[in-house]
């Protein structure tokens, strides 16, 4: 019937897929780029997958086959190839996806779906080249601030101390820093975060909030 049909039509399309899947990983190898690349790919992918608990379809009715399927079908095919090329590319990817890296984890934050963001954002930090270190901790702590669960806030705050001792940290890390040196009630500490904040970002649109803080504090900048 109806639904036997559309199941067909679903299979057919998953079968396009893997063939496209099979095409593009030859056109890879073709092109001197290491096969285990793929697979590291999807295997990143996979485990985003595992963090998403609801919102699953069903897989007869999906028209991509299954990211674990995609990643044993690409391990498979990359142990067949005899001395295979090494090339990953990986300056010439950081090259690119570094000026709209922030754009990138701001869209990435905007999807809500934080246990995801939180695996992206730590496997990106763990392989992240030192200039980019201090930005990448500090929206791992936005995605901690963010979800607010249990001792998310704390983790938050951890990551965004760590983050103001690394190289590439936003300014902003510098103004969570400092609230959460306020609300600990290291008056001292708070301040001189909060106006490191303004030196670095003093066009920012919460300057004015921030300055009336500091009044608070007993100093201005």
């Amino acid at each position: 019937g109806t639904l036997a049909g559309a199941a067909a039509l679903f299979k057919y399309s998953r079968d396009m897929e893997r063939e496209a899947d099979r095409f593009g990983f030859a056109s890879v190898v073709a092109h001197g780029w290491a096969p285990q690349a793929g697979a590291d790919l999807w295997a990143r992918m996979w485990r985003e997958e595992q963090t998403r608990k609801y919102d699953r379809p069903l897989q007869i009715f999906s028209t991509h086959p299954a990211s674990q399927e995609r990643l044993d079908d690409i391990k498979a095919a990359a142990a067949t190839i005899a001395s295979p090329p090494t090339d990953f590319g990986r300056e010439r990817y950081r090259a690119a996806v570094h000026p709209p890296l922030v754009k990138l984890l701001d869209e990435e934050l905007a999807q809500r779906r934080y246990a995801g963001s939180i695996l992206v954002i730590s496997e990106l930090l763990d392989d992240a080249p030192a200039e980019d270190k201090g930005l990448l901790t500090f929206y791992l702590g936005e995605a901690y601030r963010r979800r607010g669960l249990g001792d998310d806030r704390k983790k938050a705050s951890t990551y965004y101390a760590q983050a103001i001792a690394l190289p590439g940290a936003p300014p902003a890390a510098w103004r969570e820093v400092g609230l959460a040196r306020r609300n600990a009630g290291d008056l001292t500490g708070a301040r001189s975060a909060l106006q490191r904040y303004l030196a670095d970002a003093p066009a920012a649109e919460d300057a004015a909030f921030i300055r009336r803080d500091l009044d608070t504090l007993g100093e201005t900048p």
